[in-house]
């Protein structure tokens, strides 16, 4: 787990800090204001740092090591070191990561889980968008979320860790769901398998 500030520093520690030429790091955009967020999200980074290992890094952006004043007073912890959130260039990561990304910018919390390769363009990334906000992976389930992401990325690439979370969640949805669903009409119960599917972008 990095706690990066602007976008200008999480791109220059992405280009200097991968060691491999293709490999997976996530994103997680996370306002500490949101009560649920710091919740069930920002007050487990620790834990997740070291369920992570070297598998793959994830960068928190908007949060600076330094108090400037115009920063907002709220703050997270991560190994021991206090950071410090700004509003304002947390908005403006969200507004340049998407169009670098070539992604929908869209609200918090969401996490992005992503495959580059060095020299190439960003917008031709291999991306899995996860909406923390609702669906199958609710902000409530992140531990559990991550757990799984850390385990699998240990074995799998971008598109097999995809594979196997949707085939997680359509399973406990037959095993739990299914049955209830059966009266009800098929439009929604396609609604409802549509909801486990990850967007899922491959080169």
């Amino acid at each position: 787990m990095f706690a990066v500030g602007s976008h200008d520093q999480f791109i220059d520690q992405i280009k200097r800090g991968r060691e491999e030429s293709s490999s997976v790091f996530g994103v997680l955009l996370a306002d500490v204001r949101q009560p649920d967020t710091r919740n069930y999200i920002l007050n487990y980074l620790d834990r997740f740092h070291k369920q992570s290992g070297k598998y793959i890094d994830f960068y928190i952006p908007g949060y600076f090591k330094e108090n400037i004043p115009f920063y907002n007073t709220e703050s997270i912890e991560l190994e021991d070191k206090k950071y410090y959130f700004s509003g304002k260039e947390y908005d403006n990561f969200a507004d340049k990561f998407s169009k670098e990304f070539n992604l929908e910018s869209k609200g918090v919390p969401v996490l992005y889980l992503i495959e580059w390769e060095k020299g190439i363009n960003f917008k031709k990334s291999k991306i899995l968008e996860i909406d923390l906000d609702g669906g199958e992976y609710s902000i409530k389930m992140t531990v559990t979320l991550f757990k799984k992401i850390f385990d699998l990325a240990k074995s799998e690439d971008l598109l097999g860790i995809n594979n196997r979370l949707v085939l997680d969640s359509l399973f406990s949805y037959i095993k739990e769901n299914l049955v209830n669903d059966m009266g009800i009409p098929l439009l929604i119960v396609s609604n409802n398998i549509g909801k486990i599917i990850l967007k899922f972008r491959g080169r």
